[in-house]
């Protein structure tokens, strides 16, 4: 399978015409057409593919990358390795969890001739949490990060590329709450539900 770094190359086009105002491409190198979604802000996929013969997914995981960030600033606060790590398993977890209910699929963990490889990945993680610091006054936050989530639909066997998405999202609530590990977590895991929910309607209606 492609690794991440060979993902995110295929993913440039997608990923920055989210963070600028150029137009995207109409057809991406790999020939991929650009199509209407609602599901994600940018969309590609193959002409003439047929979704019909696949009735197996495999959910593949392509990692996540960070912005980087050495101090505060309107970018975002570091991330440790440990918060990276529980984002990262969150992910994982909602996604599988959600995409265990699609009606039209089932779940698999190895390649086959009616396989469709789902992967995803997640760049460009900004978080706007500040560090706890004992005896700080509370702060109140209405957005506390976002990211942009990538999703490509692939041939278990062949491994063309079928389809391609990418959306960049904010973890915000209406209106701005204390900051807390249970709040911003809660947060959190309401995009990737969010996206995870959409993805597998999606995906059901293929």
């Amino acid at each position: 399978m492609k690794p991440l770094v060979t993902l995110i190359g295929a993913m440039m086009i997608a990923s920055a015409s989210i963070a600028s105002a150029a137009e995207p491409a109409e057809v991406t190198p790999d020939g991929l057409h650009r199509v209407d979604s609602s599901v994600l802000k940018l969309a590609w996929k193959k002409p003439g593919v047929d979704f019909k013969r696949y009735k197996k997914i495999m959910l593949v995981a392509d990692g996540i990358t960070f912005k980087p960030v050495t101090h505060r600033s309107d970018s975002g606060y570091p991330i440790s390795d440990e918060q990276k790590e529980k984002l990262s398993k969150m992910m994982l977890d909602v996604f599988t969890k959600e995409l265990g209910k699609l009606r039209n699929y089932t779940l698999v963990d190895k390649p086959g001739s009616d396989v469709l490889v789902v992967r995803g990945a997640m760049l460009d993680v900004v978080s706007r949490i500040p560090p706890e610091r004992v005896g700080r006054s509370a702060t109140f936050l209405r957005d506390i990060g976002e990211a942009t989530l990538v999703v490509e639909l692939q041939d278990s066997m062949t491994g063309e590329f079928l389809a391609r998405g990418a959306d960049r999202r904010a973890a915000a609530s209406a209106f701005p709450r204390k900051s807390s590990s249970v709040s911003n977590t809660a947060d959190l895991q309401q995009v990737a539900q969010q996206w995870a929910s959409e993805l597998r309607r999606r995906l059901d209606e293929l």
